[in-house]
């Protein structure tokens, strides 16, 4: 059933190595640039807010995605899932997109909610009493965490449709307003500047790309 070694090194020659590996580059670079999204906000608090406050914003942050997290395997089997609707129905794809990502948005809400009800019982048996500020910006990161799950099907259907550099120049453009903008919130009010840096950085790159590919998708034969 398996071809021969001989027979498999002859086909080398008919592949097209630099299609596959080009889609991989910028795959990855996609995905780096959402791990930037997570490692900025911190960084960026860090220059003007003491480390000792900086500490409260990060461990909100921190609980908030945590709860967020379990929205990863949905994306995951979208991966999966996705490719294949495109190949079986493009129509059908332009509707579970929006389907899922209605879907994302309510289980968000929910899960943040979940996290903000149970934050202050958390941070005390987790921290203790010095990191109680914390919960206050776990409240604040409602918002953030609630709009969060519209994107649980973007990153699949970017990789579906073959537009990953679309992705990429959406969250450079996002990121080139929102790093200056973001240093100002944080530089006139502090950790709350953050809070609401990060919920703009998600909230425009989620809903300018959920924008973009439902147009994208309309079109699909």
């Amino acid at each position: 059933m398996l071809p021969s070694i001989r027979g498999l090194l002859r086909q080398v020659k008919n592949v097209s190595i630099f299609k596959y590996l080009n889609f991989s580059f910028w795959v990855a670079v996609d995905r780096n640039i959402g791990a930037l999204y997570m490692i900025l906000p911190v960084v960026l608090t860090g220059i003007y807010v003491s480390t000792w406050e900086v500490s409260f914003f990060k461990l909100a942050f921190a609980f908030v995605n945590l709860a967020l997290s379990l929205l990863g395997p949905v994306s995951v089997l979208l991966n999966i899932e996705f490719p294949k609707m495109k190949i079986e129905d493009g129509q059908k794809l332009a509707r579970n997109f929006i389907k899922v990502s209605m879907y994302g948005l309510l289980l968000s809400s929910v899960l943040t909610a979940g996290a903000v009800v149970v934050s202050p019982l958390a941070f005390r048996l987790l921290y203790g009493e010095s990191f109680m500020p914390s919960v206050s910006y776990v409240f604040g990161l409602f918002v953030y965490g609630a709009l969060f799950g519209i994107g649980v099907g973007l990153g699949p259907m970017w990789r579906a449709i073959n537009k990953v550099k679309v992705s990429i120049i959406i969250n450079c453009i996002v990121l080139g307003i929102g790093i200056p903008l973001g240093l100002l919130l944080i530089k006139n009010f502090g950790n709350w500047g953050a809070v609401i840096m990060v919920t703009l950085w998600f909230t425009v790159s989620h809903m300018a790309s959920f924008i973009y590919l439902s147009r994208q998708l309309k079109k699909q034969p």
